[in-house]
């Protein structure tokens, strides 16, 4: 049904010329009305393909988390001697980690002190003074292969103590007698490194999340359903970005590639099998952030944006149409050599707001209209080509409702990091008779915090 319309008065000579002569011939020849121009068949303009990045999840390991399972492995001290003739702890420091060439350095420093008797004689090493210390140092490389099976390779790292401790009288090198066994320590800590690596089943892990992936989350409880923001994401892939940190904590980063999806509507699909990692970075994070469109008011908004556009003809009724190619507007009038037209365009987001491009006639008008064509399309083109229906605050809107509920997720030891920019143009419009909808690819920024000992228990 179209909705009517009244028109504004417009003085335009060639217009007026031209219909004048259309009509004048029409009754001199006495030819019969023209029929109504057959209208575009109805349709839908395909959703498009998301635009693809990356996120990222930080497996977050803090240094206080790796000191107590250290503590718990290496229990203080390391090695005690207890002679009639000499008593000697090694004692060790706090573990440090950090980060380097694609793998782990750890450090624990450990020193020791001792004391001899001979008679008399008395020595002492590391009470009074300085005590000799040593750095016992570790590397593990981390290995993950096309099946996403984890491994790692841990080596130990040479010891040079600070100075040796000698009990010359007993010909005791106490140094020498500590050595080995910080030596079988450090064996030992590279072997429990390996060992519990070996027991992660990473593939398990991800194997089981990765479908996850796929179920949108509801970023708003307010609100009607159909109305609630959700997240939700097609996954592409996983890539092991690397490892990060500084003295408090580790964090071992892994981008998730997916196309991420802020809308209302609720979209799901199979994830499939978990693919094997990928290499190449994607681009950073996009948000496709959806808003509908109100059809009654973009054809509300058109009809005024018509009305007086084209002199004296009297624009009657306007029509709305969905066609596979974008939209088609319909228009009923008087004075015209035919009875209707139908123009076709693009809806495009530009500026904040929604317009028409690549206006053009249908070929049955284009024919119809005939010399009229041309004169009629400069008016109703130039006046479609400024109208505008503003989404600058739905999308704000959207935006500001998406990044409060994304920090809001609320799990213990899970913290999200979110936030979108504005994006001004760009995006498409899809849909059909029910429902349009806005799609704006929107950059920022979204990183998943997951502490390791909350969610996955101690090491």
């Amino acid at each position: 049904m179209l909705a009517s319309g009244a028109s504004r008065p417009h003085h335009c000579l060639v217009t007026r010329l031209l219909l004048l002569f259309a009509l004048g011939c029409g009754a001199t020849s006495g030819r019969p009305a023209q029929p109504p121009v057959p209208g575009p068949e109805a349709g839908a303009i395909a959703e498009p393909e998301a635009v693809a990045s990356e996120a990222y999840v930080d497996l977050v390991l803090r240094t206080d988390g790796l000191q107590a399972a250290v503590d718990r492995e290496l229990p203080n001290p390391i090695h005690r001697e207890r002679t009639s003739r000499l008593e000697a702890e090694a004692v060790r420091g706090p573990l440090r980690v950090e980060p380097g060439g694609g793998g782990l350095l750890w450090t624990v420093p450990v020193e020791f002190w001792a004391r001899a008797s001979w008679g008399p004689l008395r020595f002492s090493c590391g009470l009074d003074g300085a005590r000799p210390h040593v750095d016992v140092r570790l590397r593990t490389e981390l290995r993950i292969d096309d099946e996403w099976n984890l491994g790692t390779t841990t080596t130990a790292g040479s010891r040079q103590w600070s100075r040796r401790c000698t009990v010359s009288f007993l010909n005791i090198d106490v140094t020498s007698m500590i050595d080995p066994h910080v030596a079988d320590a450090q064996a030992q800590a590279a072997r429990e490194i390996d060992s519990q690596a070996a027991r992660f089943d990473l593939r398990g892990l991800l194997t089981r999340a990765w479908p996850m992936l796929t179920v949108p989350v509801d970023l708003e409880s307010a609100g009607e359903p159909p109305e609630r923001l959700r997240f939700a994401m097609r996954p592409v892939g996983l890539r092991v970005d690397g490892l990060s940190g500084d003295a408090a904590e580790l964090r071992l980063r892994v981008a998730v590639v997916g196309r991420f999806m802020i809308t209302s509507r609720f979209r799901a699909a199979p994830a499939g099998a978990l693919p094997a990692p990928l290499e190449a970075p994607a681009p950073a994070f996009v948000a496709n952030l959806e808003v509908p469109l109100d059809r009654a008011a973009l054809l509300s908004e058109l009809q005024e944006a018509v009305q007086g556009a084209l002199g004296e003809i009297v624009v009657r009724a306007v029509e709305l149409r969905i066609v596979e190619a974008g939209v088609a507007l319909g228009i009923e009038w008087d004075g015209a050599p035919t009875p209707n037209g139908w123009a076709l365009g693009t809806l495009v987001h530009e500026r904040g707001s929604v317009r028409l491009a690549e206006l053009r006639w249908t070929d049955p008008t284009r024919v119809a209209l005939g010399d009229s064509a041309s004169t009629l399309g400069q008016a109703l083109f130039g006046a479609l080509s400024g109208w505008e229906h503003p989404v600058g605050e739905a999308l704000r809107s959207a935006r500001e409702r998406a990044v409060e509920g994304m920090r809001a997720f609320a799990l213990e030891g899970v913290h999200v990091d979110a936030a979108l920019d504005a994006a001004e143009s760009g995006g498409i419009v899809f849909g059909d008779a029910q429902t349009l909808t806005l799609r704006v690819p929107t950059p920022g920024r979204l990183t998943v915090a997951v502490d390791a000992l909350t969610v996955a228990g101690p090491l």
